[in-house]
């Protein structure tokens, strides 16, 4: 998905490891997104939710400031 945002998608080097430190309680779980987007500004939150729109992709959020140790 193009947004211009930073992306984390499935399969990259690092990413269960990566996706593992926004998990609070730190269990691991057999499903992962196929994609993680950390938007910080406004317009950035609306490139990442008309992206998954345009491409028709499901969003669930997280929000809290847990991704600063991405």
């Amino acid at each position: 998905m193009s947004t211009g945002v930073p992306q984390l998608p499935r399969g990259e080097a690092g990413f269960a490891e990566r996706l593992h430190r926004l998990v609070f309680n730190k269990l691991r779980f057999d499903r992962a997104p196929d994609l993680v987007v950390p938007p910080r500004p406004d317009d950035e939150v609306n490139a990442a939710v008309l992206g998954a729109a345009a491409y028709g992709r499901k969003i669930a959020v997280l929000s809290g400031d847990h991704w600063e140790h991405c």
